[in-house]
């Protein structure tokens, strides 16, 4: 079995920091935080500014050859954050800044950046956790923003259209 190189050694660090300033040159110069982040199919990177308090996080999959991630995750993750930043300006939706989908340079890995949202990641609710006050809001806004979603106006916009069983391409339509 060939050996396949690590993602985070193949990476430019440097033409991808090139990249993000060529995106916001008036933030000044990005660098990258100590937080990586690891999950079962992909590193998230967080990348500051001297200049700017904005964040943002580059998201890259976690192994080298993970077509699934770069072919049908990549594209299910941006086409559906593109839409509802304008179908629904009003939600809390972070901006697509940029993405490839390809192992060639300058990058040398499929990335995408979006807008840092900092937060706590969702956790299972228990018996215990969280306390009944704070569920109920945490249930009303999921509830919300998907009747927000569910009532969007589709017809005549450029919008999207998922069809097709995983992993049978095309999952959406639209430009945004």
């Amino acid at each position: 079995m060939p050996h396949l190189p690590n993602v985070l050694d193949i990476l430019d660090r440097g033409a991808l920091l090139v990249s993000i300033h060529n995106l916001h040159p008036e933030w000044g110069t990005p660098e990258f935080d100590t937080l990586t982040i690891s999950t079962a199919n992909r590193f998230i990177l967080r990348v500051g500014f001297a200049a700017h308090d904005a964040r943002l996080s580059v998201h890259i999959p976690r192994k080298y050859d993970d077509n699934d991630f770069r072919e049908v995750w990549m594209p299910l993750i941006i086409a559906p954050l593109k839409f509802l930043k304008h179908a629904l300006p009003h939600l809390p939706v972070p901006n697509v800044h940029s993405y490839s989908l390809t192992f060639e340079p300058p990058v040398n890995v499929p990335f995408m950046i979006f807008d840092w949202i900092e937060g706590t990641a969702l956790q299972a609710f228990t018996k215990e956790w969280p306390p009944m006050d704070m569920r109920h809001r945490i249930l009303n806004d999921l509830s919300d923003f998907v009747l927000d979603m569910a009532l969007c106006p589709l017809a005549g916009a450029k919008g999207i259209c998922f069809y097709g069983r995983f992993p049978t391409p095309p999952y959406f339509l639209g430009n945004f």
